[in-house]
């Protein structure tokens, strides 16, 4: 978890309204519960420390809840991969060079809950710099992605169980240390997982047989 910085003396009122810092969205046990830190300004005019103030804060409102953080990055035009840090563990892995950054985040996501099943039932938030992963989870094409469908579907079996888990956009590299942690992990990780997608295998074919017939 980020210690609180200093502003160097600047306000947050003047970046911000407080209506537009922290939004829940609350729906049935089908869908998600989102704590979105849903920022109004420009990320790239905004100075970090305010990202860094804005985040310190956002544990008083979920203090009740342990944070997991989630990464997925792409090291080179052939290789992607993924981290989660939890409070006493963290996790890194290789995928396949067919997957998508977007699987490398997704991925990452499905595993933290896959760490929340086998701990005790409790209050957990994971955060991700990935809008199109916790997108992907609301919109209307979600059980149509095999990984978000099974996210969905882990999600629901947890709840059930008693467990509150929450999902919360936070920005990269503005130095959050618990996402920048999970960034570093991600882009140094070796361990390899295998498995991929039918939807970036088919890209990952398309791309290999497109550039056969250019070579021709």
């Amino acid at each position: 978890m980020a210690s609180r910085p200093r502003t160097r003396g600047a306000h947050l009122g003047e970046y911000f309204t407080r209506q537009n810092v922290l939004k829940i969205f609350s729906s049935s046990s089908t869908f998600l519960t989102t704590a979105a830190l849903s920022i109004s300004f420009d990320k790239a005019n905004a100075a970090h420390e305010v990202y860094q103030q804005l985040f310190a804060n956002h544990p008083e409102v979920y203090q009740n809840f342990i944070p997991i953080f989630t990464d997925g990055c792409s090291k080179c035009s052939s290789c992607t991969s993924f981290a989660c840090v939890f409070i006493n563990s963290i996790i890194s892995f290789q995928l396949h060079p067919s997957c998508s950054i977007f699987t490398a985040e997704i991925t990452a996501i499905l595993h933290a809950l896959s760490h929340i099943s086998s701990s005790p039932s409790d209050n957990y938030i994971i955060c991700s710099d990935s809008l199109n992963a916790l997108g992907s989870m609301t919109s209307l094409h979600r059980f149509s992605q095999p990984l978000t469908f099974k996210i969905l579907e882990l999600h629901n079996r947890l709840t059930s169980k008693g467990f509150t888990i929450l999902f919360c956009w936070i920005p990269s590299h503005v130095g959050i240390s618990g996402n920048e942690l999970a960034d570093n992990l991600a882009k140094s990780a070796t361990n390899s997982s295998n498995s991929v997608p039918v939807n970036d295998v088919k890209k990952y074919v398309n791309s290999i047989l497109h550039s056969k017939w250019q070579d021709q």
